[in-house]
């Protein structure tokens, strides 16, 4: 043996050849087996566990007796913005709701959908405001709402809003709707405001149900409040008074799209008002489950309007009248502004040209069915505009809102007239539907009859709205002006409502309020 051989050639060299293969070979087998049993388990699915499918979370609800009483003027919360919004929707081929189901094939008729493509900056609105025409973008400053209302002169109003909206949704029927006469049914429903008499007054029509329903969707859509709203109000979800309002609506639209068809012999007011209620609901939270009603609302208001003019008490009547064009002129506006289509130039063409047919030229007062007749002014122009100019303010607000123009002969002279004619709580004189358009009308046109017409409304509304002494009657106003006696105190507080409510439901057409 040679002096460097070591004990591993050793025992190499003393063992069979037939052992070393052996050795060789079952190590193979082994390593093998080794690298198919890691590759076996890296590649094996992890067992499938079978669950029942998860339950929703309940949404948790307050009990009425656990929700303070909010005393706090309405939206006064600095750091959030409070601007009432249209918003710009685009429609997704796939919307989904929270389960992940396609949001066509997604079960039930709530209204608690995310809507398709929410806003992520809360800073851009589309609404009709400073920076530009009609769809511009507005900024939410710091104090949100409470600017808009220093701005155009609306101190003390914000408290009055708040109260007629707590008489609202104390008067709303389970159903979601609001009577023109048997409100009084809900007197009493909150201890707090149980004390004294109800609020029947033995006024008000029942065929106006869904006129003042709408009215008062549209008095809450003007406040800020929508269907996707938490706040309470003397227990009551304002939110939810929303959303059963426009419940209401939706159950009574027929297959052509018209609301309140036949529940009176007027009953184009009736779809009209609903239809804007629908059209504002949609446009300012952008819910895809309104947009089909909103939109079948709108075409049925298009069918229905008289070729090359206006609106009447039916559809295609082939007659109209200045007061029900106005509101059909309301209705293609908030479409516009919700970006829902419509026939624009032939629609807002016809509406012009009726109102060019019944403005007296001289004085631009603007009557209700003719040009020439005892509605007009004679010859000279009396000291005063004699009788109520309402048709002059609905016209003059529909011309700047189709127009985007307020120094037109028109709107200059009509806004001059209705400067001079202004709000007084006085016996003869007092018309909720005259002062709604009015303030509409003179906000938008600014400068010094805006100031004049702001302090005489304010002082003709405030001071006259029933208080906490008055029981259940606190927040609403007597059913006294010329057209209470058909839709009742429903009517009129949600009328005075909006009219208040003036300095933020649409933000000024032009930039900040008009130069003096």
């Amino acid at each position: 043996m040679a002096e460097n051989e070591n004990a591993v050639d050793r025992i190499i060299g003393k063992t069979p050849w037939w052992g070393i293969s052996g050795f060789f070979h079952l190590s193979l087998l082994l390593a093998a087996a080794l690298l198919f049993g890691v590759t076996a388990m890296a590649e094996e699915d992890e067992p499938v566990v079978i669950r029942p499918p998860r339950k929703p979370k309940p949404i948790p609800v307050m009990e009425p007796e656990r929700v303070p009483d909010l005393v706090k003027e309405v939206l006064e919360r600095p750091e959030e913005c409070d601007i009432p919004v249209f918003r710009k929707v685009e429609v997704a081929d796939r919307n989904e709701t929270e389960d992940d189901e396609e949001f066509k094939k997604n079960k039930g008729d709530s209204l608690d959908f995310v809507t398709d493509k929410p806003f992520k900056d809360r800073t851009l609105f589309d609404v009709l405001g400073p920076g530009g025409p009609p769809g511009g973008k507005i900024g939410c400053s710091p104090g949100g709402l409470a600017d808009l209302v220093q701005i155009g002169g609306g101190e003390g109003t914000r408290s009055a809003v708040l109260a007629a909206l707590r008489w609202l949704s104390r008067h709303q029927n389970p159903d979601g709707s609001w009577s023109a006469v048997r409100y009084s049914k809900k007197c009493h429903q909150v201890a707090r405001f149980a004390k004294g008499k109800g609020c029947s007054d033995e006024k008000g029509y029942e065929g106006w149900d869904p006129g003042v329903t709408g009215l008062s969707l549209l008095a809450f859509l003007g406040a800020g409040y929508s269907h996707q709203t938490k706040e309470f109000y003397d227990g009551i979800s304002f939110g939810e008074v929303v959303r059963k309002g426009v419940r209401w609506l939706i159950s009574q639209q027929d297959s052509e799209g018209a609301i309140g068809r036949n529940r009176s012999s007027h009953w184009m007011y009736n779809h009209l008002v609903c239809a804007l209620a629908l059209t504002e609901a949609y446009g300012r939270t952008g819910e895809l489950m309104l947009l089909d009603a909103a939109q079948r609302a709108v075409d049925f208001t298009i069918r229905a309007q008289n070729p090359g003019a206006g609106w009447r008490y039916t559809d295609r009547s082939r007659d109209s009248d200045s007061s029900v064009t106005g509101f059909g002129a309301m209705v293609l506006k908030s479409a516009e502004l919700s970006e829902l289509p419509f026939p624009r130039e032939e629609a807002y063409g016809g509406v012009q040209a009726w109102f060019d047919s019944v403005t007296e030229k001289s004085y631009y007062r603007v009557n209700y069915r003719s040009r020439s007749g005892r509605e007009c002014f004679p010859d000279r122009l009396p000291p005063r505009p004699r009788g109520r100019l309402s048709m002059t303010a609905v016209a003059c607000l529909s011309r700047m809102f189709m127009e985007n123009n307020r120094r037109s002969p028109e709107v200059v002279g009509g806004c001059n007239l209705l400067s001079e004619d202004l709000p007084k709580w006085e016996s003869g004189k007092i018309d909720f539907y005259y002062w709604y358009y009015g303030s509409l009308a003179l906000f938008q046109f600014g400068g010094t009859p805006w100031e004049k017409w702001n302090a005489a409304m304010k002082e003709a509304l405030i001071p006259h709205q029933n208080g906490e002494a008055a029981g259940c009657r606190s927040g609403s106003w007597e059913p006294i002006d010329r057209w209470s006696k058909q839709g009742g105190r429903v009517y009129a507080t949600a009328i005075n409502a909006l009219t208040l409510e003036v300095y933020y439901r649409y933000a000024n057409v032009f930039t900040g309020l008009a130069k003096k």
